[in-house]
């Protein structure tokens, strides 16, 4: 829940509490702010490490946005180790297969 740094002026007067918020009770305002479970961390997608990707994969149209493909034959100026790297990705990693027309 929030609680406010500092006390309203007429309720200053009336509770006895400080106008101006002192830096202890912001600190303990701050650490109750936080969340009691651990944060997960979110790392890069694995085939932004893989060299040359962009010349190995395609955009396509999806709704509102463009998004990587792969295309079903290997581009001219893909290598053969970064086309293998991208064909190796497995599960959430997998780059999708790219639909008819797909833009290079």
């Amino acid at each position: 829940m929030f609680r406010p740094f500092y006390c309203l002026v007429v309720a200053a007067s009336l509770a006895g509490c400080s106008a101006q918020p002192t830096k202890a009770h912001a600190l303990k305002e701050a650490d109750q702010s936080l969340p009691s479970t651990p944060m997960a961390s979110v790392l890069p997608p694995k085939y932004l490490s893989i060299s040359q990707f962009k010349d190995c994969l395609a955009t396509q149209q999806i709704s509102t946005y463009r998004a990587w493909c792969m295309p079903s034959v290997k581009p001219a100026l893909c290598p053969a180790t970064s086309w293998a790297q991208l064909n190796a990705l497995q599960g959430k990693e997998q780059i999708p297969a790219c639909q008819a027309e797909a833009a290079r």
